[in-house]
């Protein structure tokens, strides 16, 4: 019965292959940033299946000690600005303050940069800090569609194993995903929440909160929760995670019978239930019902076995070889990815994108650093990483001149009461993003340059220190030639998009261009002017205009005739 005690039974043997510091487990402190930048001790700790990670006030104590259920009933005194003094009945103190990340909810992480709004806070709020050495301690973790938790880990080790963890974690839960029912998996989500005293069992209560969770509506619960103990010989008051799952499946089975007997008896016959043969299931559902005409028997023995592994309930079937008896997992395999009307052999073929990359359409976005309107909203790093981890493949940058004793240009919407945030943080959040994801297609840096000519040099000197090999620098002859590469061949760079100095065939459109620009910020700068009119200023320095691939023009707007 060990293989009940905890979520994720079929993930048991994969997980046990990852290797983690037995630290995680016991817990280890770090430091955690509030939304407003505030930093608090709290501990982090890795579940015994190595499924879900704890953020804690204090290291749990696995016990089933009559005090740690009892303390978590009892009503806490809270204080808050807005209700002042009250008592907490409707949540325990340990559900309010336990949080945990399930594998499946652990969507990425960065380390070693300021990268979201709770670390802008943070540094912001803390200045006295030296975040020149923290900024390298920091982790953040992306989770539940790009939510966050920030942390400073100040022990080199616990940090890189907190890392070198999730890395496994999350490869084996994606290698094992589709062996999961939906079922199951909705039950772990909600397990360690219901569960708040960390017992690993949940009472006749809890199970009733986890019903009302996951939205099962029946009139007779605490009936079948006590005829479930009864039937099964179990003594303690209490189900363990692989009883709970046995119980709630033998619940949906019950109210979902009549439709699922129609439907498979109407694909198999009436007595389905004494089992499928590999050959029929071929015959009556892959190619009769799914009308799949490329499908071999190979292929209905191979979704056979598939099923018969897959996590549906507390007790194993015994199975027939090359035979289908397990329709509740053939109902999950119904609803899942493994059955989209969409060819996976489609989704795998991806095609060659070796044409010139101006041939293709750029997933872009337009004044990424904005949190907000236009006018006054917030800019913040963070909005440059979720742009990247939704697929975003061109950033627009608006850089202007920052601190004159640095040089260091910022970036924010012009005459405008956004705020600021440094250029040279954004080139670090997405070397970072380009870092852990060595394959992606070309990051493109769409800068919208409207700083002086000191400034440019240092952006210049950033962008080639912090990025190094991974910026393209075009040859003479792809500027010369406007020869553009290919998306394939420029995968795991990061690319620049501006203005380099004008061509010859371009002054004429420049000199109009500067007639009409009264904000003169290059006056007095020495650098060399065009051939035509040696005191003309180039508005790109060198420096920078050599590191930039697609070079931006304006678009000649012809007059209308009426």
């Amino acid at each position: 019965m060990d293989s009940l005690l905890s979520p994720a039974v079929s993930l048991q043997d994969s997980m046990r292959e990852v290797s983690v510091d037995p630290a995680l487990h016991e817990g280890i402190t770090v430091s955690k940033i509030t939304s407003k930048g505030a930093i608090r001790s709290r501990v982090i700790s890795l579940s015994a299946d190595k499924l879900a990670l704890f953020i804690t006030h204090e290291k749990i104590k696995y016990t089933d000690a009559a005090a740690s259920s009892v303390a978590a009933t009892l009503p806490i005194p809270m204080f808050t600005v807005s209700k002042g003094f009250s008592f907490s009945n409707s949540k325990s103190l340990t559900e309010r303050y336990v949080r945990h990340i399930d594998a499946s909810d652990l969507d990425g992480w960065q380390t070693g940069v300021i990268g979201t709004i709770k670390l802008e806070n943070a540094r912001t709020r803390n200045p006295k800090l030296n975040w020149d050495r923290l900024v390298q301690k920091t982790i953040t973790i992306f989770h539940h569609g790009l939510r966050t938790l920030d942390f400073i880990v100040e022990n080199d080790t616990h940090r890189k194993a907190l890392v070198k963890a999730m890395e496994e974690i999350r490869k084996q839960y994606h290698v094992n995903e589709e062996m999961i029912a939906n079922d199951a998996l909705l039950l772990r989500h909600v397990w360690y929440d219901i569960d708040t005293d960390k017992d690993t069992k949940i009472s006749e209560k809890e199970f009733l909160k986890l019903c009302d969770r996951i939205n099962l509506q029946t009139s007779d619960l605490k009936k079948r929760f006590r005829d479930f103990l009864r039937v099964n010989e179990i003594n303690r008051k209490k189900l363990v995670y692989g009883e709970c799952k046995a119980l709630l499946q033998s619940i949906k089975s019950e109210m979902t019978a009549s439709l699922t007997e129609e439907v498979l008896s109407k694909i198999f016959g009436d007595d389905y239930k004494q089992g499928v043969s590999a050959e029929d299931l071929l015959h009556k559902f892959m190619k009769g019902t799914q009308g799949d005409a490329n499908a071999t028997l190979d292929d209905s023995k191979r979704l056979i076995s598939t099923l018969q592994a897959m996590e549906m309930d507390m007790v194993k079937k015994k199975n027939t070889p090359d035979v289908l008896t397990d329709f509740d997992a053939f109902e999950e395999y119904l609803l899942s990815k493994s059955n989209d009307a969409y060819d996976p052999r489609a989704r795998q073929a991806s095609p060659k994108l070796d044409k010139p990359i101006s041939h293709y359409w750029i997933n872009t976005s337009h004044n990424t650093y904005l949190t907000g309107d236009q006018l006054k909203s917030r800019s913040s790093v963070e909005a440059y990483v979720k742009s990247l981890m939704r697929g975003c493949k061109c950033l627009e940058l608006d850089c202007w001149d920052g601190d004159e004793k640095t040089n260091k240009a910022v970036v924010y919407h012009g005459f405008t009461l956004t705020t600021k945030i440094l250029f040279r943080d954004i080139c670090l959040v997405v070397k970072s993003y380009v870092d852990a994801n060595g394959s992606t297609l070309p990051v493109i840096l769409s800068l919208e340059n409207h700083c002086s000519h000191p400034f440019q040099r240092v952006m210049a000197q950033d962008m080639q220190e912090i990025f190094g090999s991974l910026l393209f620098v075009p040859s003479e002859k792809q500027i010369g030639k406007n020869e553009l590469p290919s998306p394939e061949s420029l995968r795991g760079r990061i690319v620049l998009k501006g203005k380099r100095p004008p061509e010859l065939d371009d002054i004429a459109e420049d000199e109009t261009e500067a007639e009409i620009d009264d904000s003169d910020q290059y006056k007095g700068t020495s650098v060399e002017g065009t051939e035509k009119d040696p005191k003309k200023l180039p508005k790109i320095v060198p420096e920078l205009a050599k590191l930039t691939l697609f070079n931006g023009k304006k678009i000649q707007v012809l007059p209308r005739v009426l």
